[in-house]
């Protein structure tokens, strides 16, 4: 019994242990994700600020090659009306 008793002592402080050396972990993991978090809040922001160029950019993009397609169509019905008469 006495034996029994020991090595539930130990096993007691090997987990003490264990729950010491984790919460050192834990503490360092946490740090590490605090400062992933500022970082990724911060990207957020500039993300915004590009997303909101891009999308003018890529309208502006949209409008230029409908005009260029509707241009094209008008100069294929100039050249047609131009070549029969």
């Amino acid at each position: 019994m006495a034996e029994m008793a020991t090595q539930l002592k130990k096993n007691a402080q090997f987990f003490g242990k264990a729950l010491e050396d984790d919460k050192e972990a834990v503490n360092q993991a946490e740090a590490v994700l605090e400062k992933n978090m500022a970082t990724m809040q911060k990207e957020r922001g500039r993300l915004g600020t590009y997303s909101g160029k891009s999308r003018s950019t890529t309208w502006l993009v949209f409008l230029s090659v409908a005009v260029v397609g509707i241009a094209w169509v008008l100069m294929f019905f100039l050249i047609r009306i131009t070549n029969i008469v």
